[in-house]
């Protein structure tokens, strides 16, 4: 197993030939691909995520993640020895895809890799000069043209989420709980004389949809404060098909919701593996509700740290 000491970060472990010989590399694979009239904008995996070199007693392997797991893409150099003891009898004779029996997972397990692509080629090709040089560069390159469209193709076919709502690019609110639910009695006087003052005393601001007064459409608003809010609390008893549609619009955008309900025997069946908070109209029930508004504030704020 590869010790962690070896692991260095931006480059600092890449020796100065492997760093151009690798640099090179990219720059031809670039040549190539628009000579087959691929868009670079379209090329991610070999420009902005993990790269380890592994420098053998005779090859050289470069591994490419196809996705980059750690915040900032890793470049570093290894010993290929202190991961395959025995690497001096495999041979090297032209650039290929390197498939040790392992090698992959040992790329997975150790650096976190995420599918990745792995070439190896003589490391003569280091000492390489003018035309010879540029002839390996193209040599290695070309192995990474099919891995390289395949990401591309991956890439065109991935969902890409576009909402019908204008606003875009939220700043979430720490303090901001929107509540989603009927307006009429009894929810109305709940949301008055129960809910909104539980949360303002937790220290958050509490608004309902009804609240606000934009010039906006109220959908508008709505998908605003739901991308703003901290807590979403969702009223969702009697079934509401409009409250049901924003609380759809939560789910799919990941907001920490807490639903509440009087009727849990007719919660709709999509809802029913999901946390809901049941309570009665009457008072050991509001106390009861109280309490649980006050835990998942809590909760949400030892959270923030």
């Amino acid at each position: 197993m590869l010790p962690l000491n070896y692991l260095t970060i931006d480059g600092k472990g890449i020796k100065p030939d492997t760093k151009e010989f690798l640099d090179m590399v990219l720059l031809a694979l670039l040549n190539i691909l628009n000579r087959k009239g691929i868009d670079t904008k379209d090329v991610e995996f070999l420009g902005t995520n993990d790269i380890y070199v592994f420098r053998g007693t005779n090859k050289v392997v470069f591994s490419f993640s196809r996705s980059r797991y750690f915040l900032h893409p890793r470049f570093s150099e290894f010993p290929l020895s202190e991961i395959i003891p025995t690497e001096e009898n495999i041979n090297v004779e032209q650039p290929m895809y390197f498939e040790f029996p392992g090698w992959s997972n040992f790329l997975v397990k150790n650096l976190h890799c995420i599918s990745p692509v792995s070439i190896a080629f003589p490391i003569t090709y280091l000492s390489l000069k003018d035309e010879e040089l540029k002839e390996a560069h193209w040599k290695v390159a070309d192995l990474l043209v099919q891995p390289t469209e395949e990401d591309i193709d991956r890439k065109k076919r991935i969902v890409r989420v576009n909402p019908i709502f204008q606003g875009r690019d939220f700043i979430i609110e720490p303090d901001l709980c929107f509540v989603l639910m009927e307006f009429k009695a009894p929810y109305t006087e709940i949301y008055d004389t129960l809910i909104k003052p539980t949360v303002e005393e937790e220290g958050f601001r509490c608004l309902k949809s009804d609240d606000i007064f934009t010039m906006s459409s109220i959908i508008e608003d709505i998908w605003a404060n739901i991308n703003k809010a901290t807590l979403i609390i969702a009223e969702i008893s009697s079934n509401n098909p409009n409250v049901m549609y924003e609380l759809g619009i939560c789910h799919t955008v990941g907001k920490n919701v807490m639903m509440i309900t009087q009727n849990p025997d007719q919660i709709p069946f999509n809802f029913r593996h999901m946390r809901c908070y049941p309570y009665k109209n009457d008072i050991p029930g509001s106390d009861e509700l109280k309490k649980n508004i006050k835990s998942v504030i809590q909760h949400i704020k030892a959270t923030q740290g």
